[in-house]
């Protein structure tokens, strides 16, 4: 009897030996994630494919969203020590973050090589990639993301050409027959209310990349790379833009249309919501020229898109970044695992789903029967309600440019898009192919991530700079005085420390780029 006890327990013993992994495997493992989301995305727990991934990768996502004041939100929270398990989306750390808090976060590399193949495959397809989520110690700590849709411009130009034919304009080439036009535009009613409430620029403020006037720099001899104003000049040598001359004789040209009323003055102190009020409106067009980044955003059936025009000393050029356009700046930090993290695996096998072919898609516009369509062809279809655009639609159901993720080249190769945009020929990707020949990329500036020390240091010159720069260029514009302004405006720059601020990201960019 002794015996049999004995063996029953043994017995017993055994098998919830097995039992008791089994119910753990069974139960989700707990993640914590911090999000900073667009405005328009829906909670990323109501979407479909996180709801499937969850119960595909037994995880359950406890999200934090943040959709104002991030930023400063974001060091309260790293320098807390309170992290959460992953930091999640392209919009929620940047490279700084990272560096200056390298203890606080697990280097991937050996996850992704053991447990993420999906990763493996978008860094085998793009092995620069590597390199740019790679920090000082040589070890990645990020995720980028490989977005589709990525033109090698930024923002695009757009006029109306109903107001050009009312009015019996032809379209404008060069910079002076542009300003003619607008000139025409404020002063001969071609929306045709009998008022004066056109405006022939309009712009959402001068340094923005895609809705202002900094779009059209390029016709002063300005080749801009949209990364804090930095470019390359023909040494390779970086340089501040807006320390150029080519940036005096933009701000100038800004002056000018102040000055003549060609412009919205408000644009010096308005905000980008107030901008859309006002140029996006329905009943009657108010606008004749305008930048944005797609002309689908514009709300203005009548606009077409703006060649670059030819500037006063011949330049015809486009803002570019055509060195890593699918891998964008914003999208090399796009997730990241922090040390409080007690099953990184379970992290980064959740992650590494997005990089598939079934998901990135998913991620980056909304899901299957929501955004996307299946096609009998083998072609996808993107689907947005009527009253919606393509573009409000993949932003409230998908996470967009702010995505985790990897859309290959097949996968982009199959979708399909009808939106009139595209039927008419003027799409964001048509309209990068006729860009394209005005983009000269030797002069792009391309990603660095400095180190600790150094990302300090230039956080905080950059401060002044920029600071510097934003109120020369209002006083200017408003008042005039660039010319007697000039110089004692580049002697400030340099008491502000752009010289030692030039040479911490020239030492950064000789390090991973010079031959």
């Amino acid at each position: 009897m002794r015996k049999t006890l004995v063996s029953y327990l043994l017995v017993l013993a055994m098998v919830l030996a097995f039992a008791i992994p089994a119910l753990a495997e069974g139960e989700p493992v707990q993640l914590s994630a911090v999000v900073a989301l667009h405005s328009s995305t829906l909670d990323l727990e109501t979407l479909p494919i996180y709801q499937e991934l969850e119960e595909k990768c037994n995880v359950k996502i406890n999200w934090e969203y943040y959709r104002a004041d991030w930023d400063t939100k974001k060091q309260l929270i790293l320098a807390s020590g309170d992290l959460p398990d992953i930091f999640f989306g392209s919009a929620t750390l940047n490279g700084s973050d990272i560096e200056l808090n390298l203890d606080s976060f697990i280097p991937l590399d050996d996850l992704i090589a053991e447990y993420a193949p999906n990763i493996q495959r978008m860094l085998e397809a793009y092995p620069e990639a590597k390199n740019l989520c790679s920090f000082s110690d040589g070890k990645m700590y990020s995720l980028p993301h490989v977005a589709p849709e990525r033109p090698v411009h930024f923002g695009s130009m757009f006029i109306d050409q109903a107001w050009l034919d009312k009015l019996g304009l032809e379209m404008p080439t060069t910079i002076d027959e542009l300003n003619e036009v607008a000139r025409a535009f404020v002063t001969q009613d071609p929306n045709g209310n009998g008022e004066a409430d056109e405006i022939g620029y309009a712009f959402d403020s001068v340094n923005g990349a895609n809705f202002g006037a900094r779009v059209w720099i390029g016709a002063f001899g300005v080749h801009d790379s949209l990364d804090s104003w930095l470019a390359l000049d023909d040494d390779k040598n970086v340089i501040y833009n807006p320390a150029q001359d080519g940036y005096k004789d933009f701000v100038t040209w800004l002056r000018y249309l102040y000055e003549e009323g060609l412009v919205d003055r408000e644009f010096l102190t308005q905000d980008f919501a107030q901008y859309k009020a006002k140029t996006r409106r329905s009943e009657m067009e108010i606008s004749g020229i305008q930048s944005g980044w797609d002309i689908s955003q514009m709300n203005n059936p009548n606009y077409t898109v703006l060649m670059p025009v030819v500037g006063p000393n011949g330049d015809q050029n486009v803002s570019g970044n055509t060195l890593f356009n699918k891998l964008e700046p914003g999208g090399y930090y796009a997730m990241s695992i922090s040390t409080a993290c007690e099953d990184p695996v379970a992290a980064i096998k959740w992650a590494d789903q997005f990089y598939s072919d079934e998901y990135g898609l998913q991620a980056y516009y909304g899901a299957y029967g929501v955004s996307l369509i299946e096609n009998e062809d083998g072609t996808i279809s993107f689907t947005y309600p009527e009253g919606q655009t393509m573009d409000n639609w993949k932003w409230t159901n998908g996470m967009s440019d702010r995505f985790v993720g990897w859309v290959s080249d097949e996968m982009e190769g199959k979708l399909v898009f009808d939106s009139a945009a595209y039927q008419n020929g003027v799409g964001k990707l048509q309209t990068d192919e006729r860009y394209k020949p005005y983009i000269h990329e030797e002069y792009v500036y391309p990603p660095v991530v400095l180190g600790s020390e150094e990302a300090e240091e230039a956080a905080s010159l950059y401060a002044d700079i920029e600071s510097i720069t934003d109120t020369f260029t209002a006083q200017w514009i408003a008042d005039g005085g660039i010319e007697e302004g000039w110089e004692e405006y580049k002697a400030e720059l340099e008491r502000a420390g752009l010289s030692r601020w030039l040479e911490l990201y020239q030492e950064a960019y000789d390090a991973k780029y010079k031959d």
